[in-house]
């Protein structure tokens, strides 16, 4: 059953009105008090939707009809003289400015019936004020089912294409649907992929392969005391610890890292200036690290002095003085790892043959 279907159906379901006295109003708007015969007035039904004896209402299944169902006594209007109301016109307004004239035109009590809404032009037969009605059919807009058990049979829901359908619930596993025996409608998110509609899997824990239907972001760990071994293109749910932390471990040593050994093997690759002379040097300008000196031939009451500065000003940072008694020392290595922030300036006081190291 479609909704047209449907709507027949209600459409043919009808109440039978007994008993009701309209009251004339003239075209005016007034009440009649007794207008002259001839006179084209105005009555209404205290309901609408009034139908033919068939239950149809009159001008929705039709252009024009008349609607038998209205039973009376000839008085003011003549009961045999009804005149078929016109629903071709686009407006109300249109359709009863024509069934005025069209009812002024016709016998002498003659009349018409606005079915949908109820309404009367009368062209009165007597003067008098009101016509009785002895009966009527209007649209029963209530729907009453009878108590009891209700059975339907297969109920389809049609798509574009084919009808499908509403399946009814029998007891399966926990996770496949509601086991309860009810009529289960079943919903199904969909993502798009860029490309194709893919469906939303949930309740993933375990590592697999099949990731169709998977959110981009899976923000749910899991703790495994042993994890699973992954292979090529699967993918699994984030590893936590027992508190819930996050695991993450690097796939290789860091650069310079040995980690057997729990330390960093990295060395200072350390840039070279060779001083012979009793002079003042400037090594660097900015800011760098000093590594050191290294004496290659020291001389007696020599005065090595570090400063961090572009020329020998401000205080010293390191002094290595040599004692009188001390002639050489080849390979002696003096100074510790410093930083400088404006420049390596170095002073020998004698001909000496140090190598400074810096960065």
């Amino acid at each position: 059953m479609d909704a047209k279907d449907l709507k027949d159906l209600l459409s043919s379901s009808s109440i039978t009105i007994a008993s009701e006295t309209l009251g004339f109003v003239t075209q005016a708007g007034v009440a009649d008090v007794g207008s002259a015969i001839d006179t084209v007035v105005f009555a209404a039904f205290a309901n609408n939707k009034i139908c033919d004896l068939l239950g149809v209402m009159i001008g929705e299944k039709s252009g024009s009809g008349v609607a038998s169902s209205i039973v009376f006594t000839t008085g003011v209007m003549d009961s045999t003289l009804e005149q078929a109301w016109d629903y071709s016109k686009n407006t109300f307004n249109a359709q009863r400015t024509n069934m005025i004239a069209v009812v002024g035109a016709a016998t002498t009590g003659a009349w018409a019936c606005h079915y949908p809404s109820g309404l009367l032009i009368i062209k009165k037969k007597t003067n008098g004020t009101t016509q009785v009605i002895t009966s009527y059919k209007i649209r029963n807009n209530a729907i009453n089912i009878n108590t009891g058990d209700i059975e339907i049979g297969a109920v389809e829901i049609k798509n574009a294409t084919s009808d499908d359908r509403v399946e009814v619930e029998t007891v399966g596993a926990d996770g496949v649907n509601n086991t309860k025996n009810a009529l289960v409608v079943k919903a199904r998110l969909k993502s798009f992929n860029g490309t194709t509609w893919d469906r939303i899997r949930s309740g993933i824990t375990a590592v697999t392969a099949t990731l169709t239907g998977w959110l981009n972001t899976l923000p749910y760990g899991v703790f495994n005391a042993t994890p699973t071994v992954r292979t090529e293109g699967q993918g699994g749910p984030m590893q936590q610890d027992a508190n819930g932390n996050t695991l993450v471990a690097l796939g290789s040593d860091i650069r310079g890292e040995r980690s057997a050994f729990d330390i960093l093997a990295a060395q200072p690759k350390w840039n070279m200036t060779r001083i012979t002379t009793a002079t003042t040097t400037l090594i660097k300008s900015g800011a760098g690290l000093f590594g050191g000196i290294v004496y290659g031939l020291d001389v007696a009451t020599n005065v090595t002095t570090v400063y961090d500065a572009l020329t020998a000003t401000g205080t010293p940072k390191y002094v290595q003085t040599t004692g009188a008694a001390i002639l050489s020392d080849p390979g002696k290595h003096t100074g510790q790892l410093g930083e400088f922030a404006t420049g390596l300036t170095i002073v020998t006081s004698q001909a000496v043959d140090i190598t400074v190291l810096w960065l």
